[in-house]
């Protein structure tokens, strides 16, 4: 039972849009953004990654119950990156073992 698939012409257009942002990753490291530069890699990165998920990985053409695991398998990142930060923020305020 396979679902729909994207024709080789929005496949290539998927891949030059992911060359292009390459391109566009590259000279804008280049560039003195200040404070934008994390913000602005990001989006791209974002960017990226969505066309990944929804193109080649087929998940804008699935049904509800693959969107709903990458959804929750997002999420369990998503809390497992803010635990970790949440331990990595609060260590210098415990006092040592040896003091």
């Amino acid at each position: 039972m396979a679902g729909p698939t994207a024709s080789r012409r929005s496949l290539l257009r998927v891949y030059l849009g992911l060359m292009g942002l390459l391109l566009l990753t590259f000279g804008l490291s280049r560039l003195p953004l200040g404070p934008l530069h994390p913000v602005v890699s990001l989006g791209i990165a974002f960017g990226k990654a969505y066309l990944v998920v929804a193109y080649f990985m087929e998940l804008r053409d699935s049904r509800s119950l693959p969107r709903l695991v990458w959804g929750v398998g997002l999420y369990w990142l998503f809390l497992l990156f803010c635990l970790t930060l949440g331990d990595y923020l609060t260590r210098g305020w415990l006092p040592s073992a040896g003091e």
